[in-house]
């Protein structure tokens, strides 16, 4: 079911207006001023929360009344629905957190405590991806 809701979204290309926002957002942050991995990504924590919130919406909201009545049909009830629809929220949340995150360990190589700046960076864009993936279904 997520790899199904997943495709949806894909295909609506409702994706594309909050991917810019995080590209536009990604390339400030990654910019010159702040030296460690873990700055970059606090910094990008913000961007997380927005883009992921967005992107929860977008993702519960990829179709129409009826075609949510025959999804429901398959997966059983509305709660499962529900749960599958924000885990689908969560991994493209999480992937983007992760590809950001990942990116500026590339980009800061020469950072002083690799390992620990790696999870602590990992840690914050994971909570990031968390946080904003939960918190639109509320």
């Amino acid at each position: 079911m997520i790899r199904f809701t997943s495709l949806l979204f894909a295909r609506a290309t409702r994706w594309v207006a909050p991917a810019l926002l995080a590209l536009v957002w990604t390339s400030v942050a990654m910019g010159r001023g702040t030296e460690s991995v873990v700055a970059r990504t606090g910094g990008m924590f913000l961007c997380y929360a927005i883009v992921g919130c967005w992107t929860t919406i977008l993702v519960g909201n990829v179709d129409d009344d009826a075609h949510r009545e025959l999804v429901t049909a398959v997966v059983g009830t509305r709660t499962r629905l529900h749960v599958m629809r924000t885990a689908t929220s969560f991994v493209w949340c999480a992937a983007l957190a992760t590809a950001v995150t990942v990116a500026s360990l590339l980009i800061h190589r020469h950072a002083h405590s690799l390992p620990v700046e790696a999870a602590g960076a990992f840690g914050l864009a994971g909570s990031g991806a968390l946080i904003d993936s939960r918190i639109s279904f509320w």
